[in-house]
């Protein structure tokens, strides 16, 4: 027998009772809600498949040229190039499971009050190495910034600010990491802020940056096309309002997520992101 397939088909409240139709409605609005994540589940499996074929069939290319080379110096460039492609493709696939893990605990986040400064700190020391192997010149500005968040999702944001100003910066680049307390018209919040003195992103494409798999166009750094989405979808989830602008000295890219205070008894509507 045929398996049963998803039909997302509203369902037509006649000829039923008067009664009845609002539950008919109801269940229509649900189906509609089903529907939608199903297909944004079948677009994220196509395009995560379609991100891994390509470092996958490296890997293969590259530790065959390995087993087949003829010098000591042959097979110590192979596998020095297999080492780069390995690194990618276990960030990508990070990259993939914070995704996957994020969309599935996105309706019951658990958040905590937690120190902006003390998570900035924690998630540095893992960059240390990195920055100092890639020649890039880290500097902190931070100050105590207590928001509610989920510990977990916010060192995810910060990992991925971090590593997306590592990789499109280009040696003796400087990038500032800094939060603290700020107020604008809809109040008090804490602002978490990255900025570079790299290349840049034209103001007209700082939008599309945090679309899922989307990679600004002319950039020469390798990067998976997923690490700014998550960055919005967190901010979104933390009723986190984005904003970008110039870095550093009026050159690189500036990114600034602006929180709810912690002592603030409400929380703003759906965060939005607009150009400073």
């Amino acid at each position: 027998r045929a398996p049963r397939t998803f039909d997302p088909t509203p369902r037509s409240p006649q000829p039923l009772p008067s009664e009845l139709q609002p539950l008919v409605a109801a269940f229509n609005h649900v189906l509609a809600q089903l529907s939608g994540a199903v297909e944004g589940e079948r677009r994220f499996i196509a395009d995560a498949a379609h991100e891994l074929r390509t470092p996958l069939s490296a890997l293969q290319a590259q530790a065959q040229v390995a087993m087949h080379a003829q010098t000591a110096a042959e097979k110590d460039a192979a596998v020095a190039k297999l080492v780069v492609v390995v690194e990618r493709t276990v960030r990508l696939s990070e990259q993939l499971l914070d995704l996957a893990r994020l969309n599935a605990g996105a309706n019951a986040p658990e958040h905590t009050s937690a120190d902006l400064g003390e998570l900035i700190l924690h998630v540095m020391r893992e960059f240390e190495i990195d920055a100092q192997k890639q020649a890039r010149a880290i500097t902190l500005a931070i100050e105590p910034a207590p928001i509610q968040c989920n510990v977990d999702e916010i060192g995810i944001l910060l990992r991925n600010l971090v590593d997306n100003a590592l990789r499109h910066t280009p040696a003796d680049a400087r990038i500032r990491i800094g939060c603290g307390h700020d107020a604008g018209p809809g109040g008090p919040f804490v602002y978490l802020e990255v900025a570079d003195d790299g290349p840049g992103v034209p103001e007209a494409e700082r939008e599309a940056i945090f679309r899922r798999f989307y990679r600004a166009a002319g950039t020469d750094a390798r990067g998976s096309g997923i690490g700014m989405s998550l960055v919005a979808g967190i901010a979104q989830l933390h009723h986190a309002r984005i904003q970008t602008s110039e870095g550093l000295e009026g050159r690189g890219l500036g990114i600034r997520i602006l929180f709810p205070a912690a002592e603030s008894a409400s929380l703003p509507g759906p965060p939005d992101r607009q150009n400073r």
